[in-house]
């Protein structure tokens, strides 16, 4: 039974708060491995982001929908430079603190609630942002979805991490289809702060991989950049 408690946003209005450098949150994945994140680090300004981060900033069209924006440090960052720049964000407490920052327009809601009736040229999915789909099997209806939010030219901005650096001997990459065994980016987290839990369902996804499932669904994917254990940036469109 997964919990819903906003971990992110009371742990963002604490830091927002105190400027507490100290505070951090606990993750642990499926895998059993356990994090302790700084609370400071989802507050990064541009020139502390990894360069995934900056060069997919960079590269933003206006308008823009960030999926998945956190307090809003891509927002800020493209108001900057006079894009429109839209987010959305299923932590209430985190959208509160993005106004609070200045971010102009943001909404507390599902991708899954996206409408049609307004399209954007460009979609950003950091931080792992392809995540959202949750697992391998959903990637497919989860890039369906954001292509109708686009205009005809628009692309999404995506990065994640293929996993095989953890598992280099053991994975079988041909078989990531198999009904029978489950992919290996297919993951679960349990998130803490306080007393506060939620856990949710994330997917890292190989490039090779995902630029497959683009070309089975008529979308080109580019690698733009990539840097260590296979983190990478790609560029989704309609060919």
């Amino acid at each position: 039974m997964k919990t819903t408690d906003d971990v992110f946003g009371v742990a963002a209005k604490d830091y927002f708060r105190t400027n507490d450098n100290s505070l951090q949150i606990t993750t642990k994945s499926s895998l059993g491995d356990i994090d302790y994140i700084p609370i400071s680090y989802f507050f990064r300004q541009f020139e502390q982001m990894n360069l995934l981060e900056q060069k997919a900033l960079q590269l933003c069209v206006s308008p823009v929908l960030d999926i998945g924006c956190g307090v809003g440090n891509h927002l800020l960052y493209l108001q900057e430079r006079q894009i429109k720049a839209v987010g959305i964000e299923t932590s209430e407490g985190c959208v509160d603190i993005a106004l609070q920052r200045g971010v102009q327009e943001m909404h507390c809601d599902l991708w899954q609630n996206l409408k049609e009736e307004t399209s954007y040229q460009t979609i950003l999915l950091m931080m792992n942002g392809l995540g959202l789909a949750g697992c391998l099997n959903e990637l497919f209806s989860f890039l369906l979805k954001l292509m109708q939010q686009l205009d005809e030219d628009g692309f999404i901005l995506a990065d994640s991490v293929d996993l095989r650096y953890l598992f280099e001997k053991d994975v079988d990459y041909g078989s990531w289809f198999s009904a029978h065994q489950s992919y290996y980016g297919d993951l679960t987290y349990t998130t803490s702060y306080k007393d506060l839990t939620t856990s949710f369902d994330w997917l890292f996804v190989g490039f090779e991989i995902l630029r497959d499932i683009c070309n089975s669904i008529g979308l080109k994917c580019e690698k733009l950049l990539e840097l260590e254990d296979y983190h990478y940036l790609a560029r989704i469109s309609r060919l």
